[in-house]
Order: C-alpha cells, then sequence, then structure tokens
C-alpha cells in the first residue's frame, strides 16, 4: 500500500479550528465532517459536498456558543448519524439512504459530562465514553441508555474490532480496557501515556500517544512489538489513528505525517512501510478510512479536510473495469461504463441520484490473506467479478456488493454459469458447485451429466431476522422472507438425473425431496422463489407444473415456446403460439379454462418485467417494436403482500376480488394459514368468515378473549404469537393435540390440558395424563366418567374399567347385568361366565370352555386346562396338557379314546419315552404297537 495526497476536501481556516468530528459511513457512500462553528457537513463517495446541517444545544437557552462537536458515528447500516457534544448529550440524526431525504433527531441521550469518543458496533449498542470515566450504551430503538463500567479517569478514545463484536477504551491515566459483548469488560494493560492513538484488530491492540511511540500489545496486556520515534528529529506526538476494513493496515497521524503499519502475516508481527509526509498539515485531529480501503481523510487543528490515495496499482480490464489494489489481497472494482453515465445526468439532479443509484462496483478481498492473482468479469451486462488465489476463489456481484470467498483448488478446467441472480453454477469434473453472494462457503453440490444452466434450478429462501444486529455482516443472506420460520429455510434445486427425470434435492443435507417421471424429454425447468412448485417444458413443448407438497403434475398448455415465473410471486406466464396465458392462482389450477387469462400478441414474449407498481409482459412485435402488455397487479400483489406479511393489504384484495365476483376461497384459506402461523387471529376470523366456517371463527373468537383476560387487557400480535394458551389452542385447531397437551404442560396448566381431552371425549387421554401427574381430582374424574358411560348406555365400558384397575368381580357383575358373558371371559371370570351361557346361551358353552383351557395353558396351568379341554372336545389339547403337567397315565386313558393316527404318534413316543426310563417296558412294547410307522 501506498499512501498518496488525492485531493483538498475542506479548505482549512486562518486560526485554529479544528474539526471536531471525522467519519465514514459503513457503505462507503458518505463522510460526515464535524466543523468548529457547530454544523455538520455531509459529502459523497466522490468527495462532493452534498449536504450540510446544524446541529442544536443541549437546551436553547445556553446558546450555540456553548458547546463543540466532539465526535460522531454512523450507525451500521448507514443511515443514521450519532453527534456527540460537550454538552452532555448525544443526537442522533436520522440521513436516510438518499440525498432527498430530511434531515431529522430520532434519539437524544442526555450523559453525565461531556461527549469524548463513539463508536457504533450494531444497531442497538451505541457505544459512548464520557469525560467522567463512564463508558455508556445507547439503544437506538428503545431510547435508553445503560452504564456499561466506569474507570477512574476520562475516557479519551475509544476502537471498536473489525467483527463489531468488542471494543478498546482508553483513559488518561493510560489504563486500556477491552469490552466484550460476550464476555463483559476487563483490564488490559496501562500504556506509558494517555492513549491517544488506540486501535483494536484480529491481531491485536495498537495505541500511540504524548510518548512518540506505537506499541503492540495483545488482548491480555503483553506487548508485542514496540516502535520509537521519540529520538527522530521533527516527530511530535500521535494524536490521531485509523484502521481498515481487514484490521491488516493501520495509520498514525502525527505533526505534518502519516505512518503506515502493515500486518505481516508471515512473520505474524507489525511492519512499518513508507510514511507520508505532507508539509504545513501540521496537528491531526483525526482519521477516517473508507471501508473499501481506497481512500483515507485526514482533519487538521486549522478545519482542513484533506483525502488520502490508498492504492498500490490499478489497471484496466476490458477497457471498462478499474481494477484499483488497495492490498495484495484486496482489490476494488468499478465500472468506468456507469461513471459515464453517471457524469452525462448532471444535467439534473434527479438523474444524478438515479445513476449514482446504479453505480457497479465492488470489493475483492480475501479474508484469508491471500495474494489475488487473476481476475475476470463475466455473465450478463459484465455484472460478476471472479479473483483467484493460491488456494481460494472469490466471486462477487457488483450491482449488490456481495462477494464470496470459497476454498477452492483451480485446475484451470471449471465453467461458471451466472444466469441465477443469487447463485453461481461451477461446473468441474462432472460436479456442479453452487455459490451464495455473501456467504464464504458452498450452499451444496450436485453430480449431472446435463449440465446446462436451464435443466438447473437453485432457489435459496432464507428467514428474515426479527432485529438485523448487524446489516453488513457478509454472511448475512441476501434472500430473505418475513413469514418464515428459521427451521424452514429452503435451500433446494431442481435438476436432470436423465433426459426424462427430474429430481429436487436439499441442499443442506442432500435429502431427495421428488423425484419425477416423465413420458418425453425435458429441455427446460425452473423452481419458484418458494421452491414447492416446479414448472418443466418437454420437448414437445408441452409445459407442466409440479406440486412439491402434493405430488400432482398438471398439464398448463402446449405448444409453449416462452415460459417465466413473474419475478417475486407465482404467477405464470406462458406463450403458446400467439396466444399469451397467464396464470395468477397456481395453488388451485384443475385445468379448466376459466383459471386462465389469455390475450393476443402479434410476436415473441422477450420478458416479464416487474417494479413496485406494474407487471408487465414485453413483446418484440415484428421484430422491430417492443409493446408492454400490463398483468393484472392487485392479483399478483394478493402473493407479494403474503410474503411481505402485509396480512391487511390481502384481505383488502380479496374483499375486492369478491365484490367482482372472482372465485377466491383458496385465497381466503391461503391467507388463513398464513395468519394462524402468525397469531393474527383477527385476519384468521376475517378469512374464516368468507369461508362461512363459523365453527373455527367462533373458536379463534374464544381463543383470544380467554388470552386477553389472563392478560389483563388488549394484546398485540406478538404478545398474543407468545401466549400460551393461544399456541396451545391454535396447535388444537390444527389437530396437533399432543403438542397443546405438551404446551399446556411447559406453563404447569394440567387442568387446561385434561380438560381439552375431557372436552374432546377422550377419557381415556384425560385419565392417562391425570395418573401420569398425580392429579389430586383424579378419583373425581374417574368417578364422572363412569357416570358419563353409564348415562349414554355403555356399561361393558365400565367394565372394561373395572377390569383395567383390578376389580375383576365388579367387572364380571357389570358385564353380566348387561348380558354380555363374552366380554366377562375377558377378565377371565371364566367360571361365571360359563354358568350363565349354560343357561342363557348354550351355543356358547364350549367356545367358553376352549378359551378358558387355552388361556390356562398360556399361563403354564396345564393340569387344570385338561378337563376344559376334554369339555370342549379338543382330545388332542387335552393329552398334550397333561403330558405336560406329567400326568402320564391320563394322557395314556386319553390316547386309549382316539384312534392312532399320524397326529397321535408324538405323543405315544413322547409316553413310551416316560415308561422306558421307569422300567415299564410292558407298557412300551404296548405303546410301541399304538404308534404308525
Amino acid at each position: 500500500m501506498r499512501l498518496k495526497y488525492l485531493s483538498s476536501v475542506v479548505s482549512a481556516s486562518d486560526e485554529i479550528s479544528c474539526a471536531g468530528a471525522l467519519c465514514y459511513s459503513p457503505n462507503g457512500r458518505k463522510l460526515a465532517v464535524g466543523t468548529a462553528d457547530r454544523h455538520i457537513l455531509l459529502f459523497d463517495d466522490k468527495l462532493r459536498r452534498r449536504d450540510k446541517f446544524g446541529t442544536k444545544p443541549v437546551d436553547a437557552k445556553f446558546g450555540k456558543a456553548s458547546y463543540l462537536i466532539k465526535c460522531a458515528a454512523f450507525s451500521p447500516d448507514s443511515t443514521k448519524l450519532a453527534v456527540g457534544q460537550t454538552d452532555h448529550i448525544v443526537f442522533v440524526y436520522r440521513l436516510g439512504d438518499t440525498w432527498n431525504e430530511k434531515k431529522v433527531i430520532c434519539n437524544k441521550f442526555a450523559q453525565s459530562s461531556a461527549v469524548m469518543a463513539q463508536c457504533w458496533p450494531s444497531e442497538s449498542k451505541l457505544i459512548i465514553g464520557l469525560l467522567d470515566g463512564k463508558v455508556r450504551c445507547a439503544s437506538a430503538s428503545s431510547n435508553k441508555c445503560s452504564t456499561l463500567y466506569r474507570a477512574e479517569t476520562a475516557v479519551t478514545v475509544l476502537a471498536q474490532h473489525p467483527n463489531r463484536k468488542s471494543f478498546l477504551s482508553g483513559h488518561s491515566d493510560g489504563t486500556i480496557f477491552l469490552f466484550s459483548f460476550e464476555t463483559r469488560y476487563i483490564k488490559v494493560c496501562v500504556h506509558s501515556c494517555a492513549p491517544q492513538a488506540l486501535l483494536l484488530s484480529g491481531v491485536g491492540i495498537l495505541t500511540a500517544g504524548t510518548d512518540r511511540r506505537i506499541v503492540s500489545y495483545s488482548e491480555h496486556g503483553r506487548q508485542l512489538q514496540q516502535f520509537d520515534y521519540s529520538r527522530v528529529e521533527g516527530e511530535k506526538e500521535f494524536t490521531a489513528a485509523a484502521l481498515d476494513s481487514l484490521g491488516h493496515s493501520a495509520v498514525f497521524g502525527s505533526f505534518n505525517r502519516i505512518r503506515l503499519m502493515c500486518w505481516n502475516q508471515r512473520r505474524g508481527a507489525w511492519d512499518e512501510a513508507n510514511s507520508l509526509i505532507i508539509h504545513n498539515l501540521y496537528t491531526m485531529c483525526s482519521l477516517a478510512w473508507k471501508a473499501d480501503g481506497s481512500t483515507l481523510i485526514c482533519a487538521n487543528v486549522l478545519g482542513a479536510v484533506i483525502a488520502i490515495d490508498c492504492a498500490m496499482r490499478k489497471t484496466l480490464l476490458r477497457n471498462r473495469f478499474e481494477v484499483t489494489f488497495v492490498s495484495p489481497s484486496q482489490a476494488i472494482i468499478k465500472d468506468l461504463k456507469v461513471g459515464e453515465v453517471s457524469k452525462s445526468a448532471k444535467e439534473n439532479e434527479e438523474a444524478e441520484g438515479q445513476a449514482e443509484g446504479a453505480q457497479k462496483s465492488c470489493v475483492l478481498h480475501s479474508g484469508r490473506g491471500h495474494e489475488l492473482g487473476d481476475i475476470r468479469v463475466m455473465g450478463r451486462e459484465q455484472r460478476y467479478a471472479i479473483a483467484y488465489t493460491s488456494s481460494t476463489l472469490i466471486l462477487a456481484d457488483m450491482h449488490t456488493g456481495l462477494s464470496s470467498e470459497i476454498q477452492w483448488q483451480s485446475g484451470g478446467n471449471e465453467k461458471f454459469f451466472l444466469e441465477n441472480e443469487n447463485v453461481a453454477y461451477i461446473v468441474n469434473a462432472g460436479e456442479i458447485n453452487f455459490v451464495e453472494y455473501g456467504r464464504n462457503e458452498l450452499v451444496g453440490w450436485i453430480r449431472t451429466e446435463r449440465a446446462n444452466p436451464h435443466l438447473i434450478s437453485v432457489r435459496l429462501c432464507r428467514a428474515k431476522p426479527k432485529k438485523i444486529e448487524d446489516p453488513d455482516n457478509e454472511d448475512q443472506p441476501r434472500k430473505i422472507w418475513p413469514n418464515m420460520n428459521k427451521e424452514e429455510e429452503i435451500n433446494r434445486v431442481a435438476y436432470l438425473l436423465d433426459a426424462k427425470t427430474i429430481a429436487v434435492v436439499n441442499l443442506v443435507n442432500g435429502v431427495q425431496l421428488a423425484q419425477l417421471g416423465h413420458g418425453s424429454p425435458i429441455d427446460w425447468l425452473e423452481l419458484n422463489e418458494r421452491a414447492n412448485k416446479l414448472l418443466f417444458r418437454d420437448l414437445r413443448a408441452a409445459l407442466h407444473l409440479y406440486a412439491l407438497e402434493t405430488g400432482i403434475t398438471t398439464h398448463l398448455v402446449g405448444h409453449c415456446s416462452y415460459v417465466q415465473w413473474v419475478p417475486r410471486s407465482d404467477v405464470v406466464v406462458a406463450q403458446s403460439n400467439e396466444q399469451v396465458c397467464v396464470w395468477y392462482n397456481t395453488d388451485d389450477h384443475n385445468g379448466s379454462a376459466e383459471r386462465v387469462v389469455h390475450f393476443v400478441v402479434q410476436g415473441d414474449v422477450e420478458q416479464v418485467a416487474r417494479d413496485a407498481t406494474h407487471t408487465e409482459v414485453i413483446v418484440l412485435e415484428n421484430g422491430v417494436q417492443r409493446v408492454a402488455y400490463e398483468l393484472d397487479s392487485a392479483l399478483i400483489e394478493f402473493g407479494t403482500a403474503l410474503d411481505e406479511l402485509d396480512l391487511g393489504r390481502a384481505v383488502a384484495f380479496l374483499e375486492q376480488s369478491e365484490r367482482q365476483g372472482m372465485d377466491v376461497q383458496t385465497m381466503w384459506r391461503r391467507l388463513a394459514q398464513v395468519a394462524l402461523q402468525h397469531s393474527q387471529l383477527m385476519v384468521a376470523q376475517r378469512c374464516y368468515a368468507s369461508l362461512n366456517d363459523l365453527v373455527r371463527v367462533q373458536f379463534l373468537q374464544r381463543t383470544q378473549m380467554r388470552a386477553e383476560r389472563q392478560f389483563g387487557g388488549p394484546m398485540e400480535s406478538e404478545a398474543l404469537a407468545s401466549h400460551f394458551e393461544v399456541r396451545a389452542r391454535l396447535a388444537m385447531m390444527s389437530k396437533q393435540f399432543k403438542m397443546a397437551e405438551r404446551i399446556y404442560l411447559e406453563n404447569n396448566s394440567v387442568a387446561e390440558a385434561i380438560a381439552m381431552w375431557h372436552k374432546m371425549g377422550n377419557w381415556e387421554q384425560a385419565l392417562d395424563l391425570a395418573r401420569a401427574v398425580s392429579w389430586p381430582e383424579l378419583d373425581q374424574l374417574r368417578v364422572q366418567h363412569e357416570h358419563w358411560l353409564e348415562e349414554t348406555g355403555q356399561m361393558e365400558k365400565v367394565a372394561e374399567l373395572k377390569a383395567r384397575e383390578g376389580l375383576l368381580s365388579e367387572a364380571l357383575e357389570l358385564y353380566l347385568n348387561a348380558n354380555q358373558p363374552g366380554q366377562a371371559v375377558q377378565s377371565h371370570s371364566y367360571g361365571q361366565a360359563i354358568q350363565i351361557a349354560r343357561v342363557e346361551f348354550p351355543e356358547r358353552v364350549l367356545p367358553l370352555e376352549l378359551e378358558w383351557a387355552n388361556w390356562l395353558f398360556d399361563q403354564g396351568n396345564y393340569s387344570q386346562a385338561v378337563p376344559h379341554f376334554l369339555e370342549g372336545g379338543n382330545l388332542l389339547r387335552a393329552v398334550d396338557s397333561a403330558i405336560r403337567s406329567r400326568e402320564w397315565e391320563k394322557a395314556l386313558e386319553i390316547l386309549r379314546v382316539l384312534d392312532p393316527t399320524e397326529e397321535t404318534n408324538p405323543f405315544y413316543g413322547r409316553i413310551a419315552q416316560h415308561f422306558e426310563l421307569e422300567g415299564q417296558l410292558d407298557k412300551v412294547q404296548l405303546l410301541q404297537k399304538k404308534q404308525i410307522f
């Protein structure tokens, strides 16, 4: 890296008027300068002044001259600016994303003393250092401020880690504290002087001050390196410092000089690089480094602000893209063609703002510190940049600025498919690897012989966090859905196993979600953005829709020459001959004509374009003229409203559609499902009312009333969603009764869980739960159950309960009273059952005798089973039982009644073996004669 004077941003004054604040926004598009006359100057990324506004004192009665601007810090999303003042207050200004938005104060944080330093690690954590030694944390969302810790002396400087998870505070007595949001704060060390320049990187701490020494410490306070300039002629104290976004380069400002320190990864130490001397710059007040590392801003005591170029070298790709290397491992790619458009657009301010919004540039850097090698620009509109290092591959999207670095050993044979806006396909040695822009890891991979971007469709749908703590985190997913849980994140790919077979696979675990065979070779396929529907077209130009949730394939249209999902919706647009067909509701398609909207065109469809207000089909007519046909945005907006959880807008759309006579029953059901998922009970009630499902409407009304009664008043939707009563009853509504029971038990509501089973008429579950938790009213519940059974004439059920409880005599009596002697057998009271059967049911005596004998046999009571087998007429089982009970004479006596057959042979043999052992050989000979050989 080389430091080189670039330009003057603010001219110096004739007297001391130090710029009290200097900071760059995290996205690099805004530079804020606080002046000595208590104004804030705002500059764009090209260092042109775009705005100026005045600050105000803590109280108007003190006047404008009662304070100074001491420090400033941008929020992580670059839309807010916190200004710290010496009159004991911090004002937070909302600047917005564009320059024409009105600047307003959105937060005020009164402090106990003058504000000395600030940093803003995350959206909910604004760190403030005070003159009385306090370090405080303010939240812009809650407008509250709390003290993290307090030192004995004033805070002189704050420095945050590049990962925004920790920060340092330097104090006037030389003490340095390290505060981590995970492990709280520790005292690191005591420096030899008050640290005026303090930096925290991933490799340690750098600090400097009036002793003219730059010292490197570990995070545990051990001194690692020291650069002593106290004997250098003309060197004065260090008053400011800045760290690049990667934490690999640091600059320290002193009198007329800026010193550069670079981290040597091989040595594991800091190296001193060339310093920059600027005569008549005098003492520096502050330094700010642009996020991409290309520009360093310096402010001095006279109010001058200058820009320093930090580029190592610059090259030009394809006579269009300027590549600026700020370090061996980091480069900035800028599209000069867009810059020319921006320059020509200066004729009017609105066009200029639009041109700047379309600026295409990105930062390529290796997080592993590898040197960048070959850099390429590829894809449609030259949108994507690819860079190789010795062991990694970097891919970047210049429209969004997202980049990814993955482990990669290049053989030079890989191919890139860059048609997907979110995912890059890398084809190498028969495998296709998927890389999502903004994530430093492979999403997944597949193996297929048909490596064609039209035969592969990847969809990545991420859950939207409730609050984004760090919008600049490179791992933050690009595609987010508000109405999706973390567990429901979608990582799916559809591709061809062979010419006629489609597979849909989960990229996370490799599980195949669906496999679809078709009778004709397939030449195009694409998943919708939710990845729950698949469009595919075969070589016969027939278009089909496959629903993954139901497994149903529907033929849509034939002779299809063009097909596309409408962006951010489930609407399908296809062209068949001279007709354009539009399916607005693909959830309830049955192939009938009334479900499709047709219109005739005189050309070929080129694309489907959608913006915030319109959706148009662009048709090239006669090969010359492009004509736009507008689609029904209201119908498309319904799906968008669901995705954005704007359920009120969805309800309004459906009500309007009903007045127009449209069939929207399926849409009401879909909206009801989404409303229940997010506990929007009023919306769900409205949906079920339109579906004439009054039972569900009343159930939801009672659910909301019960929750609000327990809460003590009306509840917000978030509070309703988290209330256990609502969650349990919604689980009941979806027939997940075990889940409802678990929710009740987790909240110590045993009575409600038992009442749930009771109201459903599931007495067995209620009794089982009462027994499991030793419910004190178990006996009363059992009595209620018996009374209910008696009232409904289910005496045999009462008898079953008695038998299950071990009260066999009572169970038998109930069976007999109910004229159910067969059921009495279930209580194994066979004697009484047979007595009744001899009188009332003579034909059932023999079966009962056999059942009794079999039960005794199974219980091992062989001797008792013999007479019952004889009564039941099963002599063979009687012989077997007698032999098992070792009653040999009785067994022989029964055998004499039976004619010798093959079935009796085993019994004769076993009895003969017994008599042979007893020495009764005459009986043995007799038995052997009876056997049939």
